[in-house]
């Protein structure tokens, strides 16, 4: 027999040889030592309050100063801690109540429209819209399972049909509204009023009053009211249900019930804003008349009816599908709203929220440097996004300007920075720190950061060039996405998804190099959509691109963000890897600019026209940091 003995193998190439050389598996080094971490005597967090300490509703501007100099600082495991708070008034005092469906939109730091950060009043990072940065690397560099433990960040991305109309507290199957038929005076699609005396809805009109329960009968499917008057109103159901007058004057669902003896459940169907809520209820009698419960809020300018249904089952959707439920959206929702604690009934959307915001997620020169720094000054300055009013802040089922509803206000109530301070244990961990502390010589630090760059909106239907930027610093990746100018200033649009345009081709020049040199073309996001239109094209390409970036074309454990109907239907991002290129191109100094070309479809509605593009750039950045001196303070060059 002839035995093969493999081994891990290590190529020694010192020697020119070229030839493997054989290793020794570690697991056959039992004398190897264990190594011990007591360096450290203290990792604590100190917390830096916005310098207005009490952050007013109407401040705009902030800063953040950790100038403790003589203290051991490690950023890199930092956070802004932020207070927030949708209300009716611009004081901040007023819960904001409204029966739409209302979330703050994906991504935390989209409250903010720039950020910047400074060392010793030196600017190292600045970063434009911040919350779309956010949004565009956290869909490719986050997992799948990722968002199940960033709600703090306000990150969980839009799923599903995207929508913000699903209540997601009931989605009734089956629905039908009971319709009154036979009496001009009970018109149809009757409306449940809210007897103030009682606080429970009540099946009455202004020229019947409420419906007394000895005049209620059933007959087969249908329900009978005898009016005051001594008309006969029928209630017909789309179904025909069999009731008995015992059913409903003890209250038992279990015999409500269609022909075909299913259960079925009656709601109430809140509708303001152009949304129905639904809520389940049932029928009582209080003596007087008889009554829905539990009551809803019904907000000014709202209605209530009385609905039948098989059930409140969700429908059952493949998990990514366009047609499954945004979860995202009730996620979000979820952690503003204030709810009925016996009912789950949202009584207003003023839960005050902290979210817990990483330094690195855009900031990134900490992701890449981690190290404790001593001696240095930090400094980070937000301006609050306050365009459009809170228009691009909220994604809501209704349009929230439009009466009867009044805009929210989106407090920022609390800002500050929690930095770790670290203390080396005594002697040698501290004696060696302090000695390359004050001794060290000038060092770079290189990272790849983060710059967002805006096109103006674009007038061409077929296709859009782009001058993107002219710049000295090398990028390395470039992540564009396309938004329709309807996306903004508009609370019914979100504003965190992307639109692909009808887009058939595109690539991007630096110096006059095309990337990729074989372009994406032909793209066809309708083919992957299933259209019956004809035409060559796909989008297996684009997709691909995407999983490369996000590293998942050979990583099994977890899957990326985007699936491929996520990234086909709301989050088409167009990925340009261009770490390698030729050095020539950045060797003289000069500045170098970058462009963009695309073309499209003219099939409305998805044109190039009034489109924005906007491109998320990595970038080569460099400083140096000289050593301390007896003097304790090391000075900050920036040098890229």
């Amino acid at each position: 027999m002839i035995r093969f003995l493999i081994e891990p193998l290590s190529y020694n190439m010192s020697e020119g040889s070229g030839k493997p050389e054989l290793e020794i598996s570690p697991i056959l080094d039992i004398k190897e030592r264990a190594r011990i971490d007591n360096s450290l005597a203290e990792y604590e967090f100190a917390e830096y309050v916005e310098r207005n300490v009490n952050v007013t509703p109407n401040l705009v501007n902030y800063e953040i100063v950790g100038a403790d100099k003589d203290l051991c600082t490690y950023p890199s495991d930092s956070y802004f801690r932020v207070g927030v708070k949708i209300t009716a008034d611009p004081a901040g005092v007023q819960d904001y109540v409204n029966a739409a469906n209302i979330a703050l939109v994906n991504a935390g730091y989209q409250l903010f429209r720039n950020a910047r950060y400074y060392m010793d009043d030196k600017e190292i990072e600045s970063i434009y819209r911040p919350g779309l940065a956010q949004q565009i690397a956290g869909l490719i560099d986050t997992s799948i399972d990722y968002k199940n433990s960033t709600l703090n960040e306000m990150w969980c991305p839009d799923n599903g049909n995207g929508e913000a109309g699903t209540n997601g507290v009931i989605v009734p199957q089956g629905l039908s509204l009971i319709s009154p038929t036979a009496d001009p005076d009970i018109p149809n699609g009757t409306v449940l009023n809210v007897a103030a005396t009682t606080g429970v809805l009540t099946l009455s009109n202004a020229s019947t009053g409420n419906v007394n329960p000895a005049n209620l009968s059933w007959n087969g499917g249908n329900v009978t009211i005898t009016t005051a008057g001594g008309t006969a109103v029928v209630l017909v159901l789309a179904t025909a249900a069999v009731y008995t007058a015992a059913a409903l004057t003890t209250n038992t669902p279990a015999a409500v019930k269609d022909s075909a003896g299913n259960p079925l459940q009656l709601y109430v169907g809140i509708t303001a804003g152009g949304s129905t809520q639904y809520y389940p209820a049932t029928l009582s009698s209080n003596g007087t008349n008889v009554a829905v419960t539990p009551v809803p809020t019904i907000p000014v300018g709202g209605s209530a009816q009385l609905y039948a249904a098989y059930s409140y089952v969700v429908p059952v959707s493949p998990e990514n599908s366009k047609y499954a439920l945004n979860t995202g959206f009730l996620e979000r929702q979820d952690m503003i709203a204030i709810r009925d604690p016996n009912t789950g009934v949202i009584q207003s959307y003023s839960q005050q929220l902290y979210l817990w915001l990483p330094v690195t997620r855009i900031f990134k020169f900490f992701e890449h440097n981690r190290k404790v720094f001593r001696g240095i000054k930090h400094t980070f300055r937000f301006d609050k996004y306050i365009t459009n009013g809170t228009k691009d802040l909220i994604y809501s089922s209704a349009d929230l300007s439009v009466a009867p509803s009044t805009p929210p206000y989106v407090q920022i109530n609390y800002l500050s920075w929690m930095c770790p301070v670290v203390a080396p244990n005594a002697g040698k961990p501290y004696d060696d720190y302090m000695s390359d502390f004050r001794s060290l010589s000038a060092t770079s630090y290189c990272w790849n950061g983060y710059e967002l760059y805006e096109s103006g909106l674009n007038p061409a239907t077929g296709s859009f060039d782009w001058l993107i930027t002219t710049t000295a610093r090398r990028p390395r990746k470039l992540y564009i996405v396309f938004q329709q100018q309807g996306r903004y200033n508009d609370y019914t649009q979100n504003n965190m998804a992307f639109d692909n345009c009808g887009i058939t081709d595109i690539y991007v020049k630096i110096g006059g190099t095309q990337y990729p040199r074989l372009p994406y073309s032909p793209i066809s996001f309708a083919n992957a959509q299933g259209s019956s239109q004809t035409g060559a094209g796909d989008i297996a390409r684009l997709y691909n691109a995407y999983l490369r970036a996000a590293g998942k074309t050979s990583l099994f454990s977890d899957g990326a963000c985007l699936s491929y109907q996520q990234f086909r239907d709301q989050y088409p991002i167009f990925v340009f890897d261009i770490d390698a290129e030729p050095n020539a191109i950045w060797s003289t100094g000069s500045s170098v600019p970058i462009l963009m070309r695309a073309t499209a479809l003219q099939t409305p509605p998805n044109t190039l026209a009034n489109t924005y593009a906007f491109c998320l750039m990595e970038v080569d950045r460099e400083i140096s940091i000289g050593g301390a001196g007896q003097t304790g303070v090391p000075e900050v060059k920036v040098i890229l």
